[in-house]
């Protein structure tokens, strides 16, 4: 069903209540459980017993928690119920000796086993025992297809203050989703806290859907001070699409300073949508130079679109200069576009030049 090779003693003891048949049980002597592990840890014809006791660990009589004597099946009955005894039923009072005292380590595999057996609510109680991140979501994420948010909530709280992104993620879309906001911003903080470097900016990103800019922003500069290099990058895109040209260049700026170089590129795209022409070839120029070269079909269209032909044309060569052989065919473009025959054969005789230099 998911659990170690070893078992815990009170486990065991629990779950073989299970089997007897209220005869066997209401026949048992008191001191049953003493007198069956001496007969199924007893080796036999040299081989080891059904059972065998796990040696303690060295250290553990240091530790102010009672030792747990722990057991291993043997490898041949391990196998005998791998086999014969794989579709046996499990009977219901071992689920609950599962959840009083399976090892935590393994009650996520024990609840995923329980609800494949249709135990939902035993699985339940078997993720919360786990208490860990992946133990706390899986529980979350029954509850909230139950419709149980609140207990859903909480659990997701416990996965991401655990370090949970998977958790952080799927929480807040649920909660965006639903209209949730608050809730959101307020995992959002939690999440921050125990260390998910983005969780401000997924806070920023839900403020801006909800059109309160104002507060957005202030999470996105909480969370470049948390070191996400992301939000600058995020905030700058929001504002130049509503129109926030000269708010957004900053953040533009800051982002290309902190290695997000596709903001050079954003930058220049806004600027040349607004016509600001020259500033958006400032932003070109750095891009390029930062290892862009596509970027160079966008200023030469950009220049021609505008008649500054001659300018254009310094690009294309510039472009053929550096490798991007794309330069010959737009300068051909531009000069046939306006006019410029002569000049347009030039340039495919260099062209062609260039191909029979390159081998082709």
């Amino acid at each position: 069903m998911g659990h170690g090779i070893s078992l815990p003693l009170p486990f065991l003891a629990a779950a073989a209540e299970a089997y007897f048949t209220d005869t066997e049980w209401e026949m048992l002597p008191e001191n049953w459980l003493e007198r069956a592990l001496i007969t199924v840890t007893t080796p036999v014809r040299g081989a080891h017993g059904a059972l065998t006791a796990v040696a303690r660990p060295r250290g553990r009589t240091l530790s102010p928690q009672p030792a747990v004597g722990m057991y291993r099946l043997a490898d041949y009955l391990e196998q005998h119920a791998r086999t014969v005894r794989k579709a046996a039923p499990v009977p219901s009072l071992f689920w609950e000796a599962a959840v009083q005292h399976c090892l935590p380590a393994f009650s996520v595999t024990l609840g995923a086993s329980a609800l494949r057996e249709g135990l939902p609510d035993i699985a339940l109680r078997l993720y919360e025992k786990a208490d860990s991140a992946f133990g706390h979501h899986s529980a979350a994420t029954m509850l909230r297809l139950r419709g149980e948010d609140r207990d859903a909530l909480e659990q997701y709280g416990r996965a991401v203050e655990a370090g949970s992104t998977r958790a952080f993620d799927e929480a807040i879309q649920w909660l965006s989703r639903h209209g949730r906001t608050d809730d959101a911003l307020q995992l959002c903080s939690h999440a921050a806290a125990a260390g998910i470097a983005y969780a401000y900016g997924s806070a920023g990103l839900l403020l801006l859907e909800c059109d309160r800019a104002d507060q957005a922003l202030g999470f996105f500069e909480r969370a470049v001070d948390s070191g996400d290099s992301a939000s600058m990058f995020w905030a700058a895109e929001w504002l130049g699409r509503n129109g926030r040209v000269d708010d957004a260049l900053p953040w533009y700026r800051r982002a290309a300073d902190a290695g997000k170089l596709h903001a050079l590129g954003g930058a220049a795209e806004m600027l040349r949508k607004v016509g600001r022409v020259d500033e958006a070839l400032a932003w070109y120029r750095r891009a390029i130079d930062a290892g862009s070269p596509s970027l160079l079909l966008q200023v030469m269209g950009m220049l021609s679109e505008r008649n500054r032909v001659d300018e254009a044309l310094l690009w294309c060569q510039r472009a053929v200069d550096t490798g991007y052989i794309e330069g010959y065919r737009q300068a051909i473009q531009i000069l046939v576009s306006h006019g410029r025959m002569e000049e347009a054969r030039l340039w495919s005789q260099h062209a062609a030049a260039s191909e029979v230099d390159r081998g082709r």
